[in-house]
């Protein structure tokens, strides 16, 4: 009874709502799968060619610390996978949750073969290898927190229970490993691993998000104590993992340090499902403030893990910035027509040939060439960047064809102004003989006779 209850609110969808995802009802989901869509990647994009020479320069209990972090991962993602295959996608009927859901499947696929070539990269040894690829039979600390998350698959709980499983795994249980491979950023080594857990920290934060979403969709959400004991066996589970995979204290990374950090992990998390906190804990790493999963250096200057594909988030905009397009592209128009009419102006005085204009009016246009040239490349580029590329595509090539044609003109009547002589009655072309390089004979002056 408690299960069906909890799942009123997702599934009191009509079956023929289903072919029509487009039909928006829900828009705070279809915008979380809309980013996650924006935010898709392949471990092609990850080079690991760095990553070689710092292993080799990492300590025996790093390397043993990494190795179980990423076993945990290659792990884990299979058991989320399983979870929304053969659970959630069955029970939550909204179109728009199980878009997300279906993309979320593709995505930690991507997870499970970046952690694969991970270990296949680092670990050079065949038996270390294949025992951290079946780390769920081979290591213990793994194979308990593999045990509690495949619990909720199988589990006869309420589904409003189950979501609060899978969202303490993917936001309390990743948390210290992502926390330990951001620890190596900060010291610099491995730029290839940190960049890969930039990108899989991002989708798994977006993941917990949407289960939060979800779960404050439920018409009879749980107890707050239910939620607390969950949580808190989340914690203990990640607790005992980070001791075990942290046997040895590290420079500035120990297991009292990181069993803080999941604390204050698993208190945000609680906020975010609408309850109180359970451990009051402020972060113990200072810097992991500025590795935001929302990450906000700009990926055209520095290539990082806030890479979303162009234009996916762009077209989930509404109107206004469309309008806002729209007027920008008559602006463009109106510097287009105001440029040609300084061009207009500045012929008659360039014709005139004073002397004082001429260089001048040589320069405007000079300048303007620049100026033009710029806006064209500019527009050149937006066509590549823009969200709503497609949409004004033909609207981007006239006003590029505008500037450049703009850009000759101006080119044009720098070349006639410069042989325009001083007067500006004649264009001042020299003159010579067909038949010699020599200057013209002079002419004697004849004067009229004395009367």
């Amino acid at each position: 009874m408690c299960c069906n209850s909890t799942q009123v609110s997702l599934r009191h969808v009509a079956t023929s709502r289903l072919a029509h995802c487009l039909a928006v009802r829900y828009r705070d989901i279809f915008e979380m799968y809309k980013k996650a869509v924006a935010s898709f990647w392949t471990v092609e994009e990850v080079d690991l060619s760095q990553d070689i020479r710092d292993w080799e320069k990492l300590s025996d209990d790093e390397r043993h610390f990494i190795m179980h972090v990423l076993a945990f991962f290659a792990a884990s993602d299979g058991i989320v996978m399983e979870n929304l295959a053969v659970r959630f996608m069955s029970e939550v009927q909204i179109p728009e949750a199980r878009a997300f859901y279906g993309f979320q499947i593709a995505i930690e696929n991507v997870h499970s073969e970046m952690y694969s070539l991970l270990l296949e990269h680092y670990i050079r040894d065949v038996e270390q290898k294949d025992k951290m690829l079946r780390a769920i039979q081979t290591v213990p600390c793994v194979a308990k927190k593999a045990e509690w998350a495949q619990r909720w698959i199988g589990s006869g709980s309420s589904f409003a229970e189950r979501l609060v499983g899978f969202a303490c795994v993917e936001g309390i249980h990743f948390s210290g490993s992502f926390c330990a491979i951001f620890w190596l950023k900060k010291r610099l080594l491995m730029p290839g691993l940190t960049f890969s857990n930039e990108l899989v920290s991002r989708d798994e934060g977006l993941h917990t998000d949407f289960a939060c979403l979800l779960y404050s969709l439920l018409q009879h959400p749980l107890d707050q104590a239910v939620v607390h004991r969950i949580v808190r066996e989340a914690v203990d589970l990640e607790h005992e993992f980070c001791c075990e995979a942290l046997s040895c204290a590290l420079v500035g990374m120990n297991a009292q340090l990181m069993g803080q950090y999941i604390n204050y992990v698993a208190d945000r998390l609680l906020v975010a499902l609408g309850c109180d906190k359970l451990y009051h804990t402020a972060n113990p790493f200072d810097w992991m403030e500025m590795i935001s999963l929302q990450g906000k250096t700009n990926f055209f200057e520095r290539r990082v893990g806030e890479y979303q594909r162009a234009g996916v988030m762009g077209r989930a905009l509404n109107s206004v910035c469309l309008e806002a397009c729209r007027y920008y592209f008559g602006l463009s128009w109106w510097t287009i027509w105001f440029e040609f009419f300084i061009l207009l102006g500045t012929i008659p005085v360039g014709i005139m040939g004073l002397r004082a204009w001429k260089p001048a009016v040589m320069a405007l246009l000079a300048a303007n060439t620049a100026l033009t040239m710029i806006q064209a490349d500019s527009w050149l580029q937006t066509k590549g960047l823009d969200p709503y590329y497609g949409l004004f595509e033909s609207r981007c090539n006239v006003l590029i064809s505008g500037y450049v044609l703009l850009s000759i003109f101006n080119v044009l009547l720098i070349i006639v102004l410069g042989f325009i002589d001083e007067e500006g009655t004649k264009i001042s072309v020299p003159q010579q003989s067909a038949y010699s390089n020599s200057p013209p004979p002079h002419t004697v002056p004849t004067y009229p006779p004395r009367g």
